[in-house]
């Protein structure tokens, strides 16, 4: 690697495309004194990239590398884009700290007043200690939120930026992206993401780099992520960087660190010798305590804490045909978040093959909806079992699917811990379960954790999981209702029908 050319990402995972708007947001921000590098040229461009119905190709993208490199300036530079070029309405700026949102406010409104066609379209500018707003001319707006439980919720957003992602927090998430819900069937929704180096407790971080690293270096993997952009630049890990491998202590005086390896800084700071100078990281090499210069520096990740990997994505992946289809009945399952503001219809039956065929059916914000559709898919399929968890958010729905004359079939406690491992076992064991690669189940599946059930069992752990699983939930207890049923049908004919 040369200064001054592309340094390519270490993990790289771009969804196709051939038409991408970039170009016309890198010459915007060139124009306003803030053109992009070479490696945020590569991250606008998968942004803009757009397909069919002129729709964003990448629901998520993700941009990993060290401190002041490029990630924060990639998140402004599509924001102006955003708002100047495509009149989006909200943009919806968040960070965990209201100092480091006030920060890129000024920079933003220092941008936007500096240039003066850019400064010739705002239509207004609230510089409020708490309230912090640009509005275009053109309709174009962008809030700067901090991330809290509740920080964006009833805010109907076009557009969000997550900057420090190292700080995420699962109940963030669960705020902030059902934002976006409302504008998925007539509107754009996109998130974008920027972080350095997960610290043990970036949970939510630990789980985006593992998507990002699989869908980068496995072809199934890729295949299911085929909305999710990930651009990760960072230094090899210890065992390849350092000449004792994984026994460096990173220690100034033992030869051979990758940490004293100026070629490696550069895979992890492809600004070096554009904004960040050589010398100044030689200096932090000597200044930094090693564990921190190996986070910070050559983007090596802290190990997570406590965090194991439910289902290995690679085994979901596996799993991924977009022509699956069920044949003969299926079973639904209705699945609402916790705040009862979203709720999933899960759907499962066999294929002709002997497979499991799951889908979510339905995922919508609100639940007044979800008798009126039940019915629908009741009417209009063979539905063998209806599954509603009665000590789960959902039960509040059963009254309503009672009164409309289905049958609800309601597991209990044992029941949810036996749908969880039978789910488990056919993705992970039997390799018996297909999908079409619906990004909600995907989504849910990377931030899903368990609880335990009972002495020995567990469950999907929605609480503390990274996103809201409802549909991954939905899916899991309409194979347990779809099994439950058939099988009492073999017994007894007509024991499943609704």
């Amino acid at each position: 690697m040369s200064v001054g050319q592309l340094v390519r990402p270490a993990y790289l995972h771009l969804p196709d495309f051939e038409v991408t708007e970039g170009g016309s947001v890198a010459d915007l921000n060139a124009q306003a004194g803030f053109g992009p590098d070479e490696e945020q040229r590569l991250a606008l461009d998968v942004i803009f990239a757009v397909g069919p119905h002129a729709k964003a190709v990448a629901f998520e993208t993700w941009i990993i590398a060290c401190r002041q490199n490029l990630k924060t300036g990639v998140l402004k530079q599509a924001v102006l884009g955003w708002l100047f070029l495509f009149k989006e309405n909200p943009v919806i700026w968040t960070a965990h700290e209201w100092d480091l949102v006030s920060e890129a406010f000024r920079d933003l409104d220092e941008l936007i007043s500096g240039y003066g066609w850019l400064s010739r379209q705002v239509r207004y500018i609230h510089r409020g200690e708490r309230d912090q707003e640009i509005g275009l001319r053109n309709g174009g707006r962008l809030l700067f939120k901090t991330r809290t439980p509740g920080g964006g919720k009833g805010l109907a957003g076009a557009k969000v930026v997550l900057d420090e992602g190292w700080k995420i927090q699962a109940s963030h998430m669960g705020a902030l992206l059902p934002t976006l819900s409302s504008r998925s069937i007539t509107g754009d929704p996109q998130v974008i993401g920027g972080s350095s180096a997960a610290y043990a407790e970036s949970e939510v971080l630990h789980r985006i780099i593992k998507r990002g690293r699989a869908a980068a270096t496995d072809e199934a993997a890729a295949a299911a992520e085929r909305r999710f952009a990930y651009l990760e630049w960072c230094a090899p890990p210890p065992a390849e960087a350092c000449d004792l491998g994984d026994r460096c202590d990173h220690g100034l005086t033992t030869a051979g660190c990758g940490c004293d390896k100026p070629d490696l800084w550069l895979a992890g700071n492809p600004a070096m010798g554009r904004r960040i100078s050589q010398d100044y990281i030689a200096d932090e090499r000597r200044a930094m305590p090693p564990h921190e210069f190996g986070r910070e520096r050559m983007g090596w990740h802290d190990a997570p804490e406590g965090q194991a990997e439910v289902i290995p994505l690679t085994d979901w992946a596996a799993g991924l045909d977009p022509a699956s289809e069920p044949v003969g009945p299926v079973a639904i399952s209705v699945v609402c978040s916790a705040g009862m503001d979203r709720a999933a219809i899960g759907l499962a039956g066999r294929r002709s093959d002997g497979c499991w065929h799951v889908e979510v059916a339905d995922y919508r914000a609100g639940t007044g909806w979800v008798v009126d559709r039940v019915a629908a898919i009741v009417d209009h399929h063979e539905v063998c079992a209806v599954v509603v968890d009665p000590k789960g958010h959902e039960a509040a729905v059963i009254k309503g699917l009672e009164d409309a004359r289905i049958e609800v079939t309601k597991p209990a406690y044992a029941d949810v811990a036996a749908a969880f491992s039978m789910f488990f076992e056919a993705v992970t064991d039997a390799h018996s379960v297909r999908h079409r690669g619906q990004d909600e189940l995907t989504l849910a599946l990377a931030g899903a954790t368990t609880r335990p059930v009972g002495d020995a069992g567990q469950a999907w752990g929605r609480r503390k999981s990274g996103v809201d699983i409802s549909p991954l939930v939905g899916v899991t207890e309409a194979m347990w209702g779809h099994l439950l049923k058939i099988a009492a049908f073999e017994t007894v004919p007509g024991a499943w029908a609704v």
